[in-house]
């Protein structure tokens, strides 16, 4: 059997998944960057979920809930988020390593509005959780 055929036959074109991206930046502390963002409207949700893994005295790793791969909601919240960072508050991506990016198995099976709105409720109100929402 050849691939396009196995495709078909598993649908896997429409395989939804989430993927958790976590943003290592340079200029803010663990501190500052959580100061930042607790105060923005938008973004306080995130302020708990700011580290300061392997970056050493001015920078930080902020960890984002999950998010669907390639859906509309994905792409406009990071572009807004990656211009509040880069415009606003002037944070540069560590080069070395500046994204880690973790890719859930289970298949997204509600719509992306759904899971996008969902993942970031979950998250605003559970912010010491090490999980977020997760669709069944």
């Amino acid at each position: 059997m050849d691939i396009t055929t196995h495709n078909r036959l598993l649908d896997v074109t429409s395989l939804r998944l989430a993927m958790g991206l976590e943003i290592e930046c340079l200029g803010y502390d663990r501190n500052e960057m959580f100061n930042e963002l607790n105060s923005h409207d938008k973004y306080s949700f995130l302020a708990p979920k700011v580290d300061t893994e392997y970056l050493g005295d001015k920078g930080c790793e902020i960890k984002l809930p999950p998010l669907e791969i390639g859906s509309h909601y994905t792409n406009e919240f990071l572009n807004d988020f990656y211009h509040y960072l880069d415009h606003t508050l002037g944070c540069t991506v560590k080069q070395s390593c500046g994204h880690h990016v973790h890719i859930g198995m289970r298949p997204i099976n509600i719509s992306s509005l759904d899971f996008f709105d969902k993942t970031l409720a979950y998250s605003s109100e559970s912010p010491q959780k090490k999980v977020y929402f997760s669709p069944l």
